[in-house]
């Protein structure tokens, strides 16, 4: 048996808060000889928050007062590790139901989801990850011979599309969340059969959301948008002035900026410097061990070194992946960028090393905020919209 999920949609894989995530779950059957019978088929999304146990505490996610008793159908397709929380998880979707697919046969169906209306973005850093999915659940036909055999229950097979979801509100206000157990509005979701038009009228709807999602932060950005020159100091005497024309990028371009050494006090020498674009966590009190280890290790995401003992404007240049998640605040953690120079300076008439007779190199770290924030609502088709699976049912 075959299962091929493909997602609707011009914006790849990409998606905003509120917005709908919708595609097609293809069966087929390869078989030749015999239908193969299916217990039921599902799809579901989830939001996942994995943790670093050597710096995050998870607290388990009390039942908010007044909510419903959780049934079969909001639970997840998926077990959970000691260092995962379940962020929020759909009602599965069942799409197919005690049916036989024949040989040589195929069926499709069409599948529509809303995604919760306030959400981190994805997010991979070193203490903490906000992961999603589409979750499809192949679960296999109970027989008689199972029921002899003493199993628990019928095999489920799992297939998961990741979804990259970008939360442009995050950047203005403080980011809250739905838990796993908040209810849920059931005319969000809907199964039906593989439609052009409604499919047409989903990917419209999806690009207003976003649309209207990117205003504010775009407005920001422009503001933001401003030439910036920062002096560097040894002490009370300037050694560096750092020239930019903005602090304020979008995933996928390029920081430029120059350093300029002419400041420089006379008999030293800044012999080079190392630039390094990074990202810095800030985790929440509550969710650290020791609140005085609030900081991991910063990530750095491009690096450039240059040798500057020969010029007096020396430029730098470093790339903005574009995959790189914007600035947020989350209730467990506060994401920044920060672009570092570490500047080498040396006394005049040694080298790096230097004659025992001067005094050694030395350091000068300087960290220049910058934001990286998302604008434009991408436009390119996901070269992998779908994803294809096996299974041996």
């Amino acid at each position: 048996m075959e299962v091929r999920v493909t997602l609707n949609g011009n914006t790849g894989r990409v998606f905003v808060p509120g917005s709908l995530v919708s595609g097609t779950v293809a069966l087929t059957n390869h078989t030749a000889g015999h239908a193969t019978p299916l217990g039921k088929v599902v799809v579901q999304l989830a939001g996942i928050l994995t943790a670093d146990p050597t710096w995050v505490k998870l607290s388990p996610v009390s039942k908010p007062a007044g909510t419903a008793s959780s049934s079969t159908s909001t639970k997840p397709l998926f077990a959970l590790d000691t260092h995962e929380r379940l962020l929020f998880a759909s009602p599965q979707l069942t799409l197919l139901e005690n049916a036989l697919v024949a040989p040589h046969s195929a069926c499709s169906f069409s599948f529509s989801i809303r995604l919760p209306t306030v959400l981190p973005p994805t997010f991979r850093g070193g203490a903490l990850k906000y992961s999603y999915f589409v979750i499809v659940g192949v679960i296999e036909a109970s027989t008689d011979k199972d029921k002899g055999r003493g199993k628990s229950g019928p095999a489920v097979r799992l297939l998961s599309v990741p979804l990259r979801v970008v939360a442009p509100q995050a950047v203005v206000e403080r980011c809250e969340w739905p838990t796993a157990l908040t209810a849920w509005d059931e005319a969000a979701f809907e199964a039906t059969t593989p439609d052009a038009s409604a499919g047409a009228a989903a990917m419209q709807q999806q690009r207003s959301i976003m649309t209207a999602a990117f205003a504010e932060v775009a407005s920001i950005f422009e503001r933001l948008a401003n030439p910036v020159c920062v002096s560097v100091a040894d002490g009370s005497s300037p050694v560096v002035r750092i020239a930019m024309r903005r602090t304020v990028f979008r995933p996928g371009e390029t920081i430029a900026g120059a350093c300029d050494m002419t400041t420089t006090p006379l008999g030293v020498l800044c012999h080079s410097f190392r630039a390094t674009l990074e990202t810095e966590e800030l985790l929440d009190p509550a969710c650290c061990w020791d609140q005085r280890r609030r900081r991991p290790s910063p990530r750095i995401v491009d690096e450039q070194q240059v040798v500057t003992d020969s010029c007096d404007i020396a430029p730098f240049a470093l790339s903005v992946p574009h995959e790189a998640c914007h600035e947020f605040s989350s209730t467990e953690v506060a994401v920044r960028w920060l672009l570092v120079f570490r500047f080498r300076l040396v006394t005049e008439g040694c080298g790096p090393g230097g004659p025992a007779s001067l005094p050694p190199p030395r350091e000068i770290h300087f960290a220049l905020p910058v934001h990286i924030l998302d604008t434009a609502i991408p436009d390119q088709p996901c070269r992998h919209g779908f994803v294809v699976r096996r299974l041996n049912l």
